[in-house]
C-alpha cells in the first residue's frame, strides 16, 4: 500500500491514497499534491511529507509563506507631546511575506471615544536613539505637527500597509496627556438682554469638552465679558 505521512511544524496529519477530507488539508488532483482550504496564517511554515512503501521510505520538505496584510504593531507609546504635536512609537508587528509600505495612525481622547484617523499612509522612520538607551530594531516612529488637541487625554493605536492592503491595529497605547494651550475657538451665539435696569445679562453656548483647551478658559473668558462690559 502507497500511504503519505505530512508532517507540519513538529505534529503530523496522515492520509491514504483515496482518501478524502482531513479538516483544512485535502489530496490535490494528482497525486503527491496536498491541497490546504481556507488557508490563514496559522498554516504557515515548513512541511515533509514521507512516502511510505514496502520497499522504503523517502522524504521531502518545503516551506509555505501565507501572504497577507501586516500584523499588528505592538508596543506603542508616545513621547514629547506639546500642546497640539507629538511623536508616536511603536514596533512592526509580522510581515506576512511582503514589505511595509507605510502606516495609519488613529487617536481618540477622554472627551471623543472614537477613534479618529491622525496621520495615514505616512512613512516612519527608525528610531536611532531614545534618550540614552541603545537603538532597538524594528521601532518606528513618526512625528505628529498640530494633529493634536490642546489639554487632551490621548490613546494612539496604529496599524502597517503593504501591497495587499491595510493590516490588523496595535493594541491602544497607555494615555498620554497633552499640555493646554490658548483658546483656537471663540466662544458662539453670543447673546444679552433681560435683567433689571442697568444691568445686562450675557449669555453664551458652552464649547464641547474638546475646545476647552484650558482648566481655566471658561472662567478667564467670563471675567473678560464682565470687563467689557463695565467699560462701557
Amino acid at each position: 500500500m502507497l500511504s503519505f505521512l505530512t508532517f507540519h511544524q513538529g505534529s503530523y496529519f496522515e492520509y491514504t491514497k483515496g482518501t478524502g477530507d482531513f479538516n483544512k488539508f485535502r489530496r490535490g488532483r494528482r497525486e503527491g499534491y496536498m491541497k490546504i482550504l481556507n488557508i490563514s496564517y496559522a498554516e504557515a511554515g515548513r512541511y515533509e511529507c514521507m512516502v511510505d512503501t514496502a520497499v522504503g521510505r523517502i522524504f521531502a520538505t518545503s516551506e509555505i509563506i501565507v501572504h497577507g496584510p501586516p500584523g499588528p504593531p505592538g508596543g506603542v507609546s508616545a513621547v514629547a507631546l506639546t500642546s497640539n504635536s507629538g511623536t508616536v512609537i511603536w514596533t512592526d508587528g509580522s510581515f506576512y511575506g511582503r514589505r511595509i509600505i507605510n502606516y495609519r495612525l488613529e487617536g481618540r481622547t477622554d472627551h471623543n471615544p472614537t477613534w479618529v484617523v491622525l496621520a495615514d499612509k505616512v512613512e516612519a522612520e527608525e528610531i536611532k536613539h531614545l534618550g540614552g538607551r541603545a537603538n532597538i530594531h524594528g521601532r518606528r516612529q513618526v512625528v505628529l505637527i498640530n494633529r493634536l488637541s490642546p489639554f487632551a487625554s490621548y490613546q494612539f493605536r496604529v496599524a502597517a500597509y503593504n501591497d495587499l492592503g491595510l493590516g490588523e491595529y496595535s493594541e491602544p497605547s497607555p494615555r498620554y496627556n497633552t499640555l493646554p494651550d490658548k483658546p483656537t475657538v471663540a466662544p458662539t451665539n453670543v447673546r444679552g438682554g433681560g435683567g433689571r435696569t442697568g444691568d445686562l445679562t450675557i449669555v453664551w453656548d458652552r464649547l464641547s469638552r474638546q475646545d476647552q483647551v484650558h482648566h481655566t478658559f471658561e472662567l478667564s473668558s467670563l471675567n473678560c465679558f464682565m470687563r467689557d462690559v463695565q467699560m462701557v
